[in-house]
């Protein structure tokens, strides 16, 4: 187990997780719910390490990076 108590989501940090979040499920969707949430979570646990130090803030936002749409406007 790593020490991102998210990447690899117990069991029982899920269901205290989908209570607090207001999920009101019966315990088959939760049992469903919870390997599809896990696989989520781990795909998506090393987004954090991008490095994105070139990125101009004001830019982060945006869909589509300038330049990309044809529309050469600032």
């Amino acid at each position: 187990m790593s020490d991102d108590p998210l990447k690899d989501l117990p069991r029982e940090l899920f269901d205290a997780w989908a209570a607090h979040m207001g999920i009101d499920a019966d315990p088959e969707h939760l049992d469903r719910l919870y390997p599809e949430t896990a696989a989520l979570l781990r795909r998506v646990a090393q987004a954090h390490l991008v490095d994105t130090s070139d990125v101009d803030p004001a830019e982060a936002g945006e869909t589509l990076p300038r330049g990309m749409t044809g529309d050469d406007a600032p």
